[in-house]
């Protein structure tokens, strides 16, 4: 776990800014220290095509928006623009590197959403399907950068509460 000191100044230099300043200083503080955990990212995910290793991207919470006081990112790949359009270019399938699947080939699993988990640990019991773990590397990416981007996080706040405060 990092050590987070002079958490009390930031919290005080804040809250005396504006609401909208405030919400784009602690955004651009959170994307600044997401670039570390995206290029960890990008270094250890794996290769096919490299559509997913140059699509990892920081968006913007729509939950954690502000409304409640709370603001957040997310780390993840992207569509890109000719894929919205309905081009091929989706980096869809990380989901399941991340988390695994089971490989069931071209054969439907019987059962409904309350069934079918059990009819599919049942079949990977039988030795009829199989299923193939998950590498978890957005998660390996986190723990690999966060104390970089924690530190990253702390002096671009603080650079940006400072330019904040000069302009008023």
């Amino acid at each position: 776990m990092a050590n987070v000191q002079g958490i009390d100044d930031f919290n005080a230099a804040l809250t005396a800014l504006t609401k909208d300043l405030r919400k784009r200083v602690i955004r651009s503080a959170l994307r600044a220290a997401a670039r570390p955990i995206i290029n960890a990212a990008r270094s250890i995910s794996k290769v096919r095509t490299g559509l997913m290793k140059k699509r990892v991207v920081v968006t913007a919470s729509r939950i954690k928006n502000g409304r409640d006081g709370t603001l957040g990112v997310f780390i993840q790949p992207r569509k890109t623009k000719a894929a919205k359009r309905g081009g091929k270019l989706d980096p869809f399938y990380y989901k399941f590197i991340a988390g695994g699947f089971h490989a069931v080939g071209r054969k439907r699993v019987a059962g409904g959403r309350l069934t079918r988990k059990a009819n599919l640990a049942s079949q990977v019991k039988a030795g009829k399907i199989r299923f193939i773990p998950g590498d978890d590397f957005l998660g390996k990416a986190f723990r690999m950068g966060r104390g970089q981007a924690l530190a990253i996080f702390q002096s671009k706040l603080k650079q940006r509460i400072d330019l904040a405060n000069t302009r008023k």
